[in-house]
């Protein structure tokens, strides 16, 4: 055997690492986008189980805002049982918008501003819309640093033959609104 066959063996080798090394890279942060997906599935579905029992609390309290209250209701159920992507993106913006309006409203109220229940309820809200908003913002970024590692030089050589496709940024409006 001579030595050209060595060199050969050996770039075919190193390839075969490298082709490997790209495949176990986009995998492993394919799998860290999904993940951090869920973690904001997970957060709206707590807001989901959360906002029946502000609302029945509210509505004790505010009796003249019916009507918000009944859009929040009608957006909640929506959230809970529709279940297209883009669909489901559009109600769940919507509902942080109807929650927006809704806080903003229960803060001119004094009796729901004077029940502990109430603002209990409130601030797990808050909080929970802050971490949903937080692990929608880790998503986006871990899908624009996906998104730019497919194009560069030398893994675009590769990962459409490994089937690695660049993915979508989502928009979650936030506790205050702001588009993430």
């Amino acid at each position: 055997m001579g030595w050209h066959w060595i060199v050969g063996i050996v770039v075919l080798g190193v390839l075969i690492l490298w082709f490997m090394y790209m495949y176990n890279d986009m995998a492993n942060r394919q799998r860290r986008i999904d993940e951090w997906w869920d973690e904001v599935d997970s957060h709206l579905k707590l807001r989901h189980d959360l906002v029946p029992l502000l609302m029945e609390k509210a509505r004790v309290l505010m009796k003249d805002e019916s009507d918000a209250l009944d859009r929040l209701a009608d957006l909640c159920g929506k959230a809970e049982t529709d279940s297209e992507d883009e669909d489901l993106e559009y109600i769940e913006n919507g509902l942080s918008i109807a929650l927006r309006n809704f806080k903003r409203s229960a803060r001119n109220h004094a009796s729901a501003m004077l029940d502990i229940d109430f603002l209990k309820l409130m601030g797990e809200l808050v909080s929970i819309e802050g971490r949903a908003s937080s692990a929608c913002r880790e998503h986006n970024n871990l899908v624009g640093e996906f998104n730019v590692s497919i194009r560069k030089f030398p893994a675009n050589l590769v990962v459409g033959f490994l089937h690695f496709h660049p993915r979508e940024m989502r928009i979650f409006a936030g506790p205050e609104g702001e588009g993430q």
